[in-house]
């Protein structure tokens, strides 16, 4: 299953898709503002796989289109969208 969790670098959405993330057949794509926290998510042992994408939704205009792509190029089709940013 491919899953995006929107602000997944602490609290409810870090442990979700570190949750997510323990199932093997599960790809969980992890946005967040902070690059350290995104990057400290690769560090937790996982049966499926984190990606991280750095994205500030409260600053995603005109961002729309590489963020589809990014997504596309990264997940195909997205099968759960998680929405835990502010």
């Amino acid at each position: 299953m491919n899953i995006i969790v929107n602000g997944g670098t602490r609290g409810i959405g870090k442990e979700t898709a570190l949750f997510l993330a323990k199932k093997e057949d599960n790809t969980v794509l992890v946005t967040g503002r902070n690059e350290d926290a995104l990057n400290q998510l690769g560090s937790f042992p996982t049966a499926g796989r984190i990606i991280t994408y750095q994205l500030d939704i409260s600053e995603f205009d005109g961002q729309e289109t590489a963020f589809a792509q990014a997504v596309s190029s990264m997940l195909g089709t997205v099968d759960v969208l998680i929405n835990s940013a502010g």
